[in-house]
């Protein structure tokens, strides 16, 4: 049985953002999140799996590899 009741866990769940890969909570210091599509992954996750990166676009932007290939982004001249 959980310590904490449910809607105290949910909400400061709500503070939180998950994980895409291994659906754990993290805070916004330790999670990267796509520009694009908003989808985030933990720093662990992204080195291991390579799903998110910086891309230049005329500065650097956080992009995930699939919004990455989808939305080509203009490339600076």
């Amino acid at each position: 049985m959980p310590i904490l009741p449910n809607d105290v866990i949910q909400h400061i769940q709500s503070f939180l953002i998950k994980c895409e890969y291994c659906q754990r909570f993290f805070d916004m210091n330790h999670s990267n999140l796509c520009i694009s599509c908003k989808r985030s992954w933990c720093d662990d996750c992204k080195r291991n799996t390579n799903f998110i990166g910086y891309s230049y676009h005329q500065l650097y932007i956080m992009a995930c590899k699939y919004c990455i290939s989808k939305y080509k982004y203009p490339k600076m001249k």
